[in-house]
Parts: structure tokens; sequence; C-alpha cells
């Protein structure tokens, strides 16, 4: 794992062509409500 974007959401408005590219190439793209559920705490595990 080298690199997690967290966006609060309203990211896609302001930086969809840099969220995109990251989207179709990264691994984990999450947002606040994905921290919120303990999303990160299960990728941190995997590795």
């Amino acid at each position: 794992m080298e690199f997690i974007w967290v966006t609060d959401g309203a990211g896609w408005r302001s930086t969809l062509r840099p969220l995109r590219e990251y989207f179709d190439k990264a691994d984990f793209l999450m947002n606040l409500e994905m921290l919120k559920n303990r999303c990160l705490d299960k990728i941190i595990k995997r590795f």
C-alpha cells in the first residue's frame, strides 16, 4: 500500500479529474463516512 486518498465527498465536485485518474489506477479511494465505519482499519490489517 502506497497511498490512500480520502475525500470529504464534496471533492468529487472540485477535484473531479484528479480523483477520476486516481480511481482508475489506485486500490483505495475512501470518503469520510468510510473512515467512520472503520474501513481503513480493515485495509491496514490486510497489509
